[in-house]
């Protein structure tokens, strides 16, 4: 099956992008699988506090979704379309069924850009444990239209404020 979902990927990619810059990511995913040895944790101590400006520009809103049923059908449609809608379903079931949480950056009521949060596990198996007060951030996106604005900026340092007021020690991020 992981096959079928890497070709359906592909596929999905080829069609948004063109064959030009397929091949491109096709070359840049082989280089990094070949370089097994170079590992990297990105990791973020919350304990000394968030820096960053605490309130978001007026034109953002971030919401956390922490159950599929709390998608409305629009923001899965408007979900799956940014990410590959074959296997959006899919993802998103087996996430939210790891109580993982999804954030979502909505610029005036349009799909921004999103990133998934799950607390005391990874989504694969790594060789790092975490706690039960550590946090796994994962599969961050902002929309191309989007980009270059700093808007990601602003959903990190919305999200870590808010994982830190609820006591979580340490964020984590795992590079692909």
């Amino acid at each position: 099956m992981a096959l079928l979902d890497l070709w359906w990927r592909i596929v999905t990619y080829l069609r948004r992008h063109g064959f030009r810059a397929t091949f491109g990511r096709v070359v840049d995913q082989v280089k990094r699988a070949s370089q097994l040895n170079c590992m990297a944790l990105l990791y973020c101590d919350l304990s000394g506090g968030v820096y960053g400006p605490a309130e978001l520009p007026e034109f953002i809103t971030i919401v956390r979704k922490r159950d599929e049923a709390e998608l409305s059908e629009a923001e899965f449609i408007e979900f799956a379309d940014c990410w590959n809608p074959r296997l959006a379903s899919k993802a998103i079931k087996d996430r939210f069924g790891r109580n993982a949480s999804l954030w979502m950056m909505k610029l005036d009521g349009e799909l921004g850009g999103y990133v998934w949060t799950l607390q005391g596990s990874t989504m694969e198996p790594y060789f790092f444990r975490l706690g039960q007060a550590d946090v796994h951030l994962f599969d961050g996106y902002v929309a191309p239209k989007f980009r270059g604005r700093g808007l990601h900026g602003h959903l990190l340092n919305h999200v870590l404020r808010n994982l830190a007021s609820e006591s979580v020690e340490r964020i984590q991020q795992l590079p692909k």
